[in-house]
């Protein structure tokens, strides 16, 4: 079982973990997330939290956005997508997309963030879990090459009930690497709703 505790705030959390890339971008798979028209289901998911701290000296920024326009930004420019992350023992692997090795627009000036952080500072994304199809991507503030952070992953399920921590927190992890339905598929069973689907 993974190991995992629950914080202050609520949140249950993996420990820190080092993801790096020499090129721009780390980013996860696209995952899509269908509700069905449940409005109950849609407003009570949850809420992922990732915790990005620069271990590259340099500002950072962590966002959820459109998966379209995020591969639209990332148009050119080599990047890293985590192909598959294990957490107990840690180990991670990417697939290094096409493009060249070079600096990308700031991050922080696109508008097809659904949530964001950016800073000099640990910075802390939460996202309420919507209906769409998403990507995860952490990048330098500035778009330059060389990532390299401490990440914690969270999540915050007020339909959690009696459901082992470990399971959860492995669920986390598989949002990050593009596989979110752990999350929609429990939230859909103790609701009794229409299921989820993946996309």
């Amino acid at each position: 079982m993974v190991a995992a505790r629950r914080d202050s705030a609520g949140y249950l959390t993996t420990s820190a973990e080092r993801l790096s890339t020499p090129t721009a971008a780390l980013t996860s798979e696209g995952f899509s997330i269908q509700i069905d028209g449940n409005g109950w289901l849609d407003k009570h998911l949850g809420t992922v939290r990732i915790t990005a701290t620069s271990s590259a000296a340099k500002p950072v920024f962590v966002g959820i956005g459109a998966e379209p326009a995020v591969r639209s930004w990332l148009a050119g420019v080599a990047s890293d997508r985590v192909h598959d992350l294990e957490v107990d023992p840690f180990s991670v692997d990417y697939a290094r997309q096409p493009g060249s090795v070079k600096a990308l627009s700031a991050p922080a000036g696109r508008t097809f963030w659904a949530a964001r952080s950016t800073g000099s500072t640990t910075q802390t994304l939460t996202w309420p879990i919507r209906d769409g199809r998403w990507t995860i991507v952490v990048a330098n503030a500035d778009g330059s090459p060389g990532v390299a952070v401490d990440a914690r992953l969270g999540a915050k399920l007020p339909w959690l009930g009696p459901l082992g921590v470990g399971l959860i927190v492995a669920g986390v992890v598989m949002v990050l690497a593009g596989t979110a339905g752990i999350l929609i598929a429990f939230a859909g069973r103790r609701r009794r709703s229409p299921s989820p689907r993946m996309a």
